[in-house]
C-alpha cells in the first residue's frame, strides 16, 4: 500500500513525538559495538550551525581529508592527555610530529 505524502508527515510526527518512549518501545537494549573499517564502532550523531558546519568542510578541503576526521582530531584534541613527554631521537620524526594535527606548538 503506497502512503500519500500526508500519511508520511502524520507517521514522522508520530514517530518523533514518541521517539524516547520507553512505554511504547521498551528500553534500549545496548548493542556490543561493532568493528567497522579502520576499527571505528560507534557513531555519535551531532548538529552544527551552519556556520560550524562550513569551518568544518573548509578545514577537511585543505587538509585534504573526510569531515569525520576533522571531528575526530578535534574531540581528540579535548580528550587526550593535556602534556605528553616526547622523545624524538631522528630530525625525520620531529618534522612528522610538527605536521601532527593535534600538536599546538613544540
Amino acid at each position: 500500500m503506497r502512503r500519500t505524502r500526508e500519511q508520511e508527515s502524520e507517521r514522522a510526527a508520530f514517530y518523533e513525538q514518541h521517539r524516547d518512549d520507553t512505554g511504547l518501545w521498551g528500553e534500549p537494549a545496548e548493542l556490543p559495538a561493532t568493528k567497522h573499517r579502520r576499527g571505528l564502532g560507534s557513531t555519535i550523531t551531532v548538529r552544527f550551525s551552519a556556520e560550524e558546519a562550513g569551518n568544518i568542510r573548509r578545514v577537511a578541503g585543505e587538509r585534504g581529508v573526510t569531515y569525520s576526521e576533522v571531528v575526530r582530531d578535534a574531540v581528540n584534541v579535548y580528550t587526550w592527555p593535556r602534556t605528553v613527554t616526547i622523545s624524538v631521537s631522528k630530525p625525520q620524526n620531529l618534522a612528522a610530529l610538527r605536521r601532527a594535527p593535534h600538536v599546538v606548538a613544540i
